[in-house]
């Protein structure tokens, strides 16, 4: 449903309620239209009249709407922000609609209120004289409906219900929901309410939608989506899947922001285990360690330029050590979770297969990778240059041993420590760098080998310390249920703490579930997935993940707002309101006309066709919305114009006709009128029907990428579906000519490269370079043969002939002989020596290099545009005959000609003589 706003004069009987949820600008009259979000159809609009409630005015455009009887007629209905109001929607609902829409700011009775509202409300109940214990009772009835302001909480969804009679008498479950919108980390956060109605409202709850970032598909990423063998990747993922499942693809996309939370990766996990706080049986200890994890998973912290910088240089330095000698290949990683403790989780920046020394011989190894970048030159960068120095650009070491604790800054020794343990690799790779004229450059790289002993002694104090902390969080019962309540909190936790975690639980249960689950697990949640095999299934990396009811909202809005963009353009301007309002009208019928047209003869062949290609699947929404510009509004505007002129002179000659006769045989002719219209109704279906058929033509080979055929185009369009194509002509496919840029070989009348013609004109629908003027005493044009001959090899056989034909004809006429002496006379350089005899010279003055080009060039010029224009038929003949006469000659200048469409043989030799030949 869509309001339109038509003048911009002020209103004041407009209600105030709808006034204030109006688009910012100017205020004014409106009309409530009701469309087809999709696709644009109006099904219906009354003018909000003065002195007439916006409520009076809903109801008449609702009355427009049928009543749906049938259960398979699922149609959900959207509102505009101002009319989600009870009222509307118990009206929607008793006519069988499905609902899901905005609340209004005002006179919605949504139950869910932010904090910030209660405590408005409070200070008026408190200015107005109220008791405490009157404002506690009313607190503590609403309590459950309080939505809290906390900008660090996640995308958390609230629903409330109640059983609700419509007008009909028929009883259904009306749903409140509120949405709190933190996926954006540059936007700050905000609650949206909803109405909805339907059997699927419950399920929608915990389902989070993700905007794809890319495909995920790339051989250089570990467990990448790719289906190409790559020996070296397998041989890394075999080896992490003994230990490890992969929760992301890549690194900073949306699941993997996601997949972090409640999780301890490497600088949590560093901070617990160096911390020297008691951990047995310690809650206040846990609570405390637990608000530390938490600041690190939700806050919202700014990066660093330090973190920036070396975000952007992490691409440039993986190449750079790629490249070194004892590097064989590099790949990227994302998240990776320990399959034994799901609580526990790494994101190195990658992993590598290098050559290390090992009990004195040279061996492959894999190894973790992690790339720190520098930027404090006084410090940082002067520290390990100095240790470059030292022990050299690359080095090898243990873990803990002099070198290592040289060249590994205090920070990130147990960072390492914890990658070497989560992967089970027993060597790692150290890279500092600094940014040099905006480019990394490594300083120093350092190879450090673990013992199993070490890592197993990491390991035990870092389990021993993070379970009773986080390991509760990861819950198989929680991870299925998909939500917290108080009774799933431990007690040590504080309230603040469960708020925070609760706001954010919804969406990670759902990726765990999405990527850990399998189809047969009864969750129902994924059912578009395929039988998984493996335990783990990660998904494609995701921009930011959105609530189910906003996305489901987000597009129907999309299309309600595109409506009332279109309705407004083609309003003329300058003019009173009822005419605007007069033009509306008349443009929704049309508009709808449009949009059938475009369903019958475009989108639905294109459906039909992108099934067949791909399985059966549906195109997108943006791929139709993509698809619809091929039939833009003007270019119907004018057909359909054109065919109401045409049908109008034809019922008007016939009108004509019948009043100059005698009643019977008027009668008689009326009767034989109503058939001719019955037929023509029945052709115009049997047309709508082709074009389909023509359109599915076309786009089956659209998607091949076989169309425009490019060679044997006699040969394919003779064959049956494209004979349709090139001879079906309708308002929708009109075989015009189009002006082409550069001029081409038709194909009709195609013998050899030296024996053809070349044609400007293309037709539009066919995209076929064809000739628009006639062969010698030919009576068609291979234009008009292309489009009315069905069998077009017998046409191409004669056009091949009457060519043939025609330049015998034409062979020995002196219409080109000025041309052919120049071409002889700069062939054989008789016009050098100074002979003024030369005819060439004989009356005309001297002139210089590019004066002799042009005139050949114009001379051959105005032979072809003689013939182009329907003068001498036989001037382009002459042109290619003489071409073809002097061809040998020009081989030897010239060298073999180029088979290119946009140059000919004159062109190729007037760029030589400009290009540096000298003339005496």
């Amino acid at each position: 449903m869509r309001r339109h706003s038509l003048v911009a004069s002020r209103a004041k009987d407009v209600e105030k309620k709808t006034l204030s949820q109006r688009k910012t600008g100017k205020e004014g009259p409106v009309a409530d239209c009701v469309a087809d979000s999709a696709d644009g159809k109006l099904f219906g609009m009354s003018l909000r009249a003065p002195g007439e409630s916006e409520q009076q005015n809903i109801q008449t455009v609702m009355g427009r709407l049928p009543n749906l009887t049938n259960v398979e007629h699922s149609i959900s209905s959207h509102f505009d922000r101002g009319y989600g109001k009870l009222m509307m929607i118990l009206e929607m609902v008793a006519k069988g609609f499905t609902i899901l829409t905005m609340a209004a700011t005002l006179g919605s009775k949504h139950p869910f209120m932010t904090q910030d509202e209660v405590d408005k409300k409070v200070a008026d109940w408190r200015k107005n004289k109220k008791l405490p214990r009157w404002i506690k009772d009313r607190l503590k009835v609403i309590k459950k409906y309080i939505l809290p302001s906390d900008e660090n909480m996640g995308s958390l969804v609230k629903l409330a219900k109640r059983e609700v009679v419509g007008t009909n008498g028929n009883k259904f479950w009306l749903y409140a929901v509120a949405v709190h919108e933190a996926f954006d980390p540059k936007k700050s956060t905000k609650w949206l309410r909803l109405f909805a109605t339907g059997d699927v409202v419950e399920k929608m709850k915990n389902v989070f939608v993700g905007k794809k970032k890319d495909s995920g598909v790339s051989s250089k990423i570990v467990f990448s989506r790719t289906t190409s063998s790559h020996h070296e990747r397998e041989m890394i993922e075999n080896q992490l899947r003994r230990r490890c499942g992969p929760m992301s693809l890549t690194q900073r996309c949306g699941n993997w922001f996601v997949g972090k939370q409640c999780r301890l990766t490497g600088t949590m996990a560093r901070i617990i285990v160096s911390s020297t706080m008691d951990f047995d049986d310690n809650p206040e200890t846990w609570n405390k360690m637990l608000r530390k994890c938490c600041d690190s998973w939700y806050v919202r912290h700014k990066s660093s330029k330090v973190m920036k910088q070396g975000s952007l240089n992490e691409i440039p330095l993986s190449e750079k050590l790629e490249s070194l000698e004892w590097v064989d290949v590099f790949f990227d990683c994302g998240l990776i979770e320990l399959s034994s403790h799901p609580h526990i989780g790494v994101s190195p920046d990658g992993f590598a297969i290098v050559t290390v020394r090992n009990d004195g011989l040279e061996t492959k190894a894999t190894a973790v990778v992690e790339m720190k970048t520098r930027l404090m030159e006084a410090t940082t960068i002067k520290k390990a240059t100095d240790m470059a120095n030292k022990h050299g650009v690359h080095a090898q070491c243990v873990y803990g041993d002099r070198v290592f604790k040289d060249c590994v800054p205090n920070d990130n020794r147990l960072q390492v420590m914890h990658q070497a343990y989560i992967t089970g690799f027993g060597w790692s790779v150290f890279v500092t760098s600094k940014v040099v004229n905006g480019e990394g450059s490594i300083v120093q790289t350092i190879v450090i080998e673990f013992t199993e002993d070490e890592k197993a002694e990491y390991g035990e104090k870092l389990l021993s310390q993070a379970h009773d902390v986080i390991a509760w969080l990861h819950d198989p019962a929680l991870i299925e249920k998909g939500y917290l309540v108080d009774e799933d909190f431990p007690s040590w936790v504080d309230e603040d703490i469960r708020k925070l975690i609760v706001s954010r639980y919804q969406l990670f249960t759902a990726q765990e579930r999405k990527i850990k689950s399998r189809r047969t697990s009864g969750s129902g949640l994924f059912e578009d997935d395929e039988d998984l095999e493996a335990e783990y299934h990660t998904i494609a990396p995701v921009q930011t993940f959105k609530s189910s009811f906003l996305c489901i909202y987000n597009y129907a809005k999309w299309g309600l707002d595109k409506n009332t963009e279109f309705g407004l353009s083609v309003l003329p301007k300058g003019v009173p309101l009822e005419v605007k309002y007069l033009f509306r009208m008349l443009a929704g019928p049309l508009s709808n006309l449009w949009r059938t047209e475009q369903s019958v003869t475009i989108i639905k062949p294109y459906i039909l066709s992108y099934r067949n290609c791909n399985r059966g699947q549906n195109p997108s929404v943006q791929q139709i919305r993509e698809k619809l510009r091929e039939l833009p509004w003007d270019d119907f505007v004018y057909s359909f114009s054109y065919e109401c002129l045409s049908e109008l002179q034809r019922i008007g000659r016939q009108s004509l006709i019948t009043s100059f006769l005698s009643p019977r045989t008027g009668a008689s002719v009326r009767r034989m009128t109503e058939n001719t219209e019955n037929d023509h109704r029945n052709e115009s279906h049997a047309t709508i029907r082709e074009d389909a058929v023509i359109g599915l033509t076309i786009e089956s080979r659209v998607t091949r990428d076989a169309w425009p055929p490019k060679q044997r185009r006699v040969h394919l369009f003779n064959r049956e579906d494209l004979t349709r194509v090139r001879l079906h002509s309708s308002l929708r496919y009109v075989h015009d000519e189009k002006k082409e840029s550069i001029r081409k070989s038709c194909p009709l009348c195609y013998i050899d490269n030296c024996q053809k013609r070349k044609s400007a004109f293309s037709c539009k629908v066919c995209k076929v370079p064809l000739c628009t003027t006639k062969i010698g005493t030919a009576t068609l044009t291979c234009f008009e043969l292309w489009h009315s001959r069905p069998d077009l090899e017998a046409a191409y056989t004669e056009q091949r002939a009457a060519l043939v034909t025609a330049r015998d004809d034409s062979r020995g006429r002196g219409a080109h002989e000025h041309s052919r002496s120049i071409r002889r006379r700069i062939i054989d350089g008789s016009w050098r020596d100074g002979n003024e005899d030369s005819s060439l010279f004989a009356d005309t003055p001297e002139k210089n290099t590019e004066e002799i080009v042009a005139e050949i060039e114009g001379e051959e010029i105005v032979a072809e545009s003689e013939g182009g224009e329907g003068g001498d038929q036989g001037g382009n003949l002459m042109a290619d005959e003489f071409e073809l006469e002097h061809q040998a000659e020009m081989n030897e200048v010239l060298g073999d000609p180029e088979e290119d469409d946009g140059e000919n043989g004159f062109d190729h030799f007037a760029r030589e003589l400009n290009n540096g030949s000298e003339l005496v």
